[in-house]
Order: structure tokens, then C-alpha cells, then sequence
């Protein structure tokens, strides 16, 4: 896989020169601002390449399970500086193109929304869910809409490998959207701050991994399997702008949800926690048991 010096080094020989023999290159600084231009630069050309673009939306579909089209439009077809509106008409057209190749099938889904305002600064001691958080405060508007959720079908699984979706409970449907709401907004946050993004996990995998990483550390032992223990929704794995490969829990908090069960998954996590919430009374409920401010998706 190309690094982000190689990326940069095709549209500037300055670049590969300073990575040759500069000390400049080792300067944190510097890395970080090559790693934001890297990935600018690989956005650009997903979107000059439908055939790629095409792969990565396929890919990603997979690997989330389930996702609306508009968060796709967001991540995939919708331009630096444009509105979600205007990229909706392209994007569908793009989607649809999918569909009919039957690589992607469609299904209606219902999901509150909110309204957005940012003000004043948040501060819950970890840099990485600060980067997110930092500036933002939310507002709930209580309304639902229609809209559409895409998954991937069984001649995309089998032409590129890919993982079928998951059978989603209908109740879980919108929890599952809300948790790829907060996980899409850590990933952009992040990647404006120069990491790079590896993997995205649902929990669904993650169950999957810890429990075959259980057997294998078990097999031969004659031990019965333990019970599952808190998993968060989502995991987020970067790669920061110092090179250290780092797993970022995603947790979608609803008002159904007791104390006692936000304390113990909180208990139960490793490593930096984003915490969404439904609504400002379950926001301010995780802030007193966490002491994290979390999104509001």
C-alpha cells in the first residue's frame, strides 16, 4: 500500500527529495500536514475514477452492514464545498447505477434527525475525543423522516469477497444508522487532523473476533467458552500522525438506556470512547457517569 509520501511524491519532487535526505520529514508537523494532503489528494482521484469510487462504495457498504444514502453521498460523491442537496440528484444516479448492476439493494428506513449549532469548547481529557467534540453543541428538533438504507447483495459479496449484512432487528435499524452517523463524523474529524483510517468495525465483528481470538487462545484446553462482555457499537481503526495504530470505540446511547448499563460499558471499554446520544437528557446523563460530553446524531 502506497504511503502517503509516495502519494504526494507522483505530483511533487520535492517531496520524494525532503523524504530522502531532509531531517525536515521526521518533524511531527510535517507529517502531519503530508498526511492531510495525501488523503486529499486519494479523494480526489476516487472521484475522477467512477470504477474506484464504485469498489470503495462497495466496500464500505460491506463493511458497515447497512448505511443511509446520504451517508454514502457524504462520504463518497459529495464535493468539497458542496451541499448535500446538490450532491443528492448525482448521487442517486450513482447509487442507482449500483443497484441496477445488483451490487447494492435498497430498503425504506425511518430515522429522527436534529438540528446541528455549534458553540463554546469541550473538553473531556483525551485528545481524540476532544478533536471531536472540540466546538460543538447540539439541539434537538424531535422529527422523523423517510429515507433509504443500501446494503450490499450476494453478487457483490461473492465477486469481491465481501461480508453479507448482518439481519438487522427492524427496532435496531435506526440505532444501528444513528451509530454510523457519530462513527462518520469521528472519521472526518480525524482525517482533517491527519490520520488515516484502516478499518471500520461493527459490533457484529468485533464479537466475531473476540470470540474466534478466545477459542484459539483456549483450544485444546477443555474449557467452555465465557460470556460475551460489553461491546461497543462501532470501532473506528487509525493510524495516527505518529504512526501508532490505535482502535476508537464508537457508543450510541439512547434514553432507554439505565445508568447502571452507560456505567458498565463505559467500565467494560479499552481505549478512547465516542459517545453519542438521541437527546440532550441522555447527553447530559453520559457527561455525569463518563465524563465525556457526547454527540448528539
Amino acid at each position: 500500500m502506497a504511503s502517503p509520501y509516495d502519494i504526494l511524491a507522483k505530483y511533487n519532487p520535492m517531496v520524494a527529495a525532503m523524504r530522502n535526505g531532509m531531517e525536515l520529514v521526521r518533524e511531527p508537523e510535517f507529517q502531519h500536514a503530508v498526511g492531510i494532503a495525501a488523503a486529499k489528494i486519494v479523494r480526489a482521484e476516487l472521484f475522477q475514477n467512477p470504477h474506484l469510487r464504485n469498489r470503495a462504495i462497495i466496500e464500505f457498504v460491506a463493511r458497515a452492514g447497512l448505511v443511509s444514502t446520504d451517508q454514502v453521498i457524504n462520504r463518497y460523491i459529495r464535493e468539497e464545498g458542496e451541499s448535500l442537496f446538490d450532491a443528492q440528484r448525482r448521487g442517486g444516479a450513482i447509487l442507482k447505477r449500483l443497484m441496477l448492476g445488483e451490487y447494492l439493494q435498497a430498503r425504506p428506513v425511518v430515522v429522527s434527525t436534529i438540528n446541528l449549532a455549534t458553540a463554546g469548547d469541550v473538553h473531556s481529557g483525551d485528545q481524540v475525543v476532544d478533536a471531536v467534540l472540540k466546538a460543538r453543541k447540539w439541539a434537538p428538533m424531535g422529527r422523523q423522516v423517510f429515507t433509504r438504507a443500501v446494503y450490499v447483495t450476494p453478487k457483490a459479496a461473492g465477486e469481491f469477497n465481501l461480508p453479507l449484512p448482518p439481519t438487522f432487528r427492524e427496532n435496531f435499524v435506526q440505532h444501528h444508522l444513528k451509530t454510523m452517523d457519530a462513527l462518520l463524523q469521528t472519521e472526518k474529524e480525524l482525517l482533517s487532523r491527519g490520520y488515516k483510517v484502516l478499518d471500520i468495525k461493527g459490533e457484529e465483528k468485533l464479537i466475531r473476533e473476540a470470540f474466534r481470538a478466545e477459542l484459539q487462545g483456549r483450544a485444546g484446553q477443555g474449557q467452555q467458552r465465557k460470556a460475551a462482555a460489553h461491546y461497543p457499537d462501532a470501532q473506528l481503526v487509525v493510524v495516527t500522525p505518529t504512526g501508532e495504530r490505535q482502535a476508537i470505540n464508537i457508543e450510541y446511547v439512547t434514553g432507554k438506556y439505565t445508568d447502571k448499563m452507560i456505567a458498565a460499558k463505559a467500565a467494560s471499554f479499552s481505549g478512547p470512547t465516542i459517545w453519542a446520544a438521541d437527546k440532550l437528557g441522555t447527553a447530559r446523563r453520559i457527561e455525569r457517569i463518563t465524563g465525556q460530553e457526547a454527540l448528539l446524531v
